[in-house]
């Protein structure tokens, strides 16, 4: 299972609905057992700063491949597909389906 992490270029964290132009910031790949709700929640966790940045190298999984340059964490409104097939947005608590054209509408330049 391939699981892409889009982040909001101007995000509003929630407090309004964004139509700005979104970058994708990591894949992850996982087993294609993996359930869906699975999926979402190691791509939530994985791209958070913790204890460290999640984007280094030296600490992120084998499985997770970060875009180049520096990144903030996922949050609200940003968005998660899985196998190019099925969308989310990130809520203020879970996760929201979302219509799948909304990310090709909103790619902003080559994505990695």
């Amino acid at each position: 299972m391939k699981v892409s992490v889009y982040h909001d270029t101007h995000p509003t964290f929630g407090l309004e609905k964004s139509e700005a132009p979104i970058e994708k910031v990591a894949d992850l790949h996982l087993a294609d057992a993996t359930p869906v709700e699975t999926a979402l929640s190691h791509a939530f966790r994985l791209t958070n700063h913790v204890d460290e940045a999640w984007n280094d190298p030296a600490h992120h999984p084998d499985f997770l491949i970060p875009a180049p340059g520096p990144q903030r964490s996922t949050s609200v409104g940003d968005i998660v597909v899985v196998d190019a097939k099925r969308a989310f947005a990130c809520a203020r608590v879970g996760w929201v389906e979302i219509p799948f054209d909304v990310i090709s509408r909103r790619m902003k330049g080559p994505q990695p």
